[in-house]
């Protein structure tokens, strides 16, 4: 079996505002700072005598953040428009022989285009959404003898996209749905 030790040392400060524009008109957008160290050792018991590797260290900064626009033209319909850039620090990561490795840090970026839309004591919603992913961090499963471990890795790039709409509310007093 593989005994893993991790220290890991995690901060992050962020900022999020809303500036108004105009009466009907709104930016918003935000900042996060995240500062990140991981000091880890793995040791894999076996009969035939144990392995040890590590320590294994790896720090990572970065900045991340997220901006839009929100346009209400009247008090039930607000249109809105966003892009954010995610951010997942790199992973330490063990192989099926018990090795540590570094995974490539996660970056995503997510562009959103949507409307509210409140009618009577019901809100609708709908959005287009696209997303890209780059350096996933995922896992699969592999052997190592005759046991099963699930072994860190990034996958390139992912694609997310796609349309959602929402209705919530109530239909009539004591009566409410939520349906997406």
């Amino acid at each position: 079996f593989t005994q893993e030790v991790t220290h890991n040392r995690v901060m992050a400060a962020f900022v999020d505002a809303t500036f108004a524009v105009t009466d009907q008109l709104d930016m918003f957008g935000g900042l996060r700072l995240d500062d990140y160290s991981n000091t880890t050792t793995s040791t894999v018991f076996r009969a035939a005598g144990n392995t040890a590797t590590g320590p294994f260290d790896t720090t990572d900064s970065n900045i991340s953040g997220r901006i839009g626009f929100s346009y209400m033209p009247n008090r039930d319909v607000n249109l809105f428009a966003s892009y954010s850039r995610g951010y997942k620090t790199p992973a330490v990561g063990t192989t099926a022989a018990g090795t540590l490795f570094e995974l490539a840090p996660e970056t995503v970026d997510a562009f959103e285009l949507g409307v509210k839309y409140g009618v009577g004591r019901m809100q609708l919603t709908g959005n287009l959404f696209y997303t890209m992913i780059d350096n996933f961090q995922s896992q699969r499963s592999e052997f190592a003898g005759t046991a099963l471990v699930s072994v860190p890795f990034n996958v390139p790039n992912l694609t997310s996209k796609g349309v959602e709409f929402n209705a919530f509310g109530e239909i009539l007093p004591g009566f409410s749905i939520n349906a997406g």
